[in-house]
């Protein structure tokens, strides 16, 4: 990079770490070091970051990201490049930062741990949408888990009330529908497991309809407070769960609507033959229902508004930011 096409780009500061990656990669918050409206960019980002020699994935990742622009339901990637850390090239993706954290964060905070089924409703259809537009573009996810789902307070207007964006992030793992993958169970870290379908554990095969049992394990999980594996997870044990998974029927909330019930079945068919696509379900009124697309627009209020904290070192990074 020569000094004047360094000085059209804009420097970012990375402060602390808010996250990891599928891959081990670190997830920072940063801010612009200059005025970001001068270069038409967010006052404040994300940014990921690996050691250039273990940033293939990562770097998959950013294409795929790139491929998936348009979806107001999965975060938008701005731009990457390299950086010179500690003596050591590193990799760094600059992405949309979420001021209210993940899925998990927002059930957390909640009485119970659950929401409303209507609220439920509507993240769904949310949910849904980042789904079917990865599967129109011919990618599976591979990893849905409110982990890898991020939460935008304020972004929208709804007449239910709820004024949450979701949008569906990390897509380290993701893979090309037929695509031969060389992923493992035992690389699913944490609750992650829980939402994985039974397909993948018993013959290591990614469909389309996989990331549809993971949406039906989070939407039983929003609704009643706990995961669907919840007393396999409890048991500390790898195998345990994955004999769960592959044998076993998860635990379905039995006080919801019929609506919701049936809705839910959809998702959780053992047979991935048999199960719903996104474009089936999107239909559904388990989430007609409760949408109004009238009244469901992008605010203009900031996205973007966090506090700075700057706990770890300066590092300045300019991007290239995506055409």
């Amino acid at each position: 990079m020569d000094n004047q096409e360094s000085e059209k780009m804009l420097h970012w500061k990375k402060h602390y770490v808010v996250g990891t990656g599928f891959y081990g990669s670190s997830v920072y918050f940063a801010s612009p070091m200059g005025d970001p409206s001068y270069f038409c960019s967010p006052p404040f980002a994300a940014v990921k970051s690996s050691e250039f020699q273990y940033s293939s994935p990562l770097r998959k990742e950013g294409k795929i990201l790139q491929e998936l622009r348009g979806c107001p339901y999965i975060l938008h990637c701005f731009g990457e490049d390299e950086s010179l850390e500690n003596g050591k090239r590193t990799y760094n993706l600059l992405l949309e930062f979420a001021q209210g954290g993940t899925l998990r964060d927002l059930l957390n905070s909640k009485v119970g741990k659950k929401i409303s089924e209507e609220e439920a409703a509507y993240y769904t259809y949310q949910i849904l949408m980042a789904i079917l537009h990865i599967h129109s573009k011919g990618y599976i996810h591979c990893d849905i888990n409110p982990q890898n789902i991020l939460v935008f307070p304020n972004a929208v207007i709804h007449a239910n009330g709820v004024n949450n964006r979701l949008k569906l992030a990390d897509f380290g793992s993701a893979l090309r529908k037929g695509e031969k993958t060389c992923l493992k169970s035992s690389m699913y870290l944490g609750e992650s497991l829980c939402y994985v379908s039974p397909e993948f554990i018993e013959k290591g095969n990614f469909q389309p309809v996989s990331d549809i049992w993971s949406l039906g394990c989070i939407l039983c999980e929003m609704i009643s407070g706990t995961m669907v594996w919840s007393e396999a997870e409890a048991k500390g044990k790898e195998d345990g769960l994955e004999l769960h998974i592959v044998c076993k029927h998860p635990k379905i909330p039995n006080d919801v609507s019929a609506i919701a019930m049936d809705f839910i079945k959809k998702c959780l068919e053992r047979k991935h033959e048999r199960r719903c696509t996104a474009e089936d379900l999107i239909k559904h009124p388990f989430v007609q229902n409760f949408l109004d697309a009238s009244t469901d627009w992008i605010s203009k209020r900031d996205m973007f508004n966090a506090h700075s904290r700057d706990t770890l070192g300066s590092h300045f990074i300019p991007f290239k930011l995506f055409p």
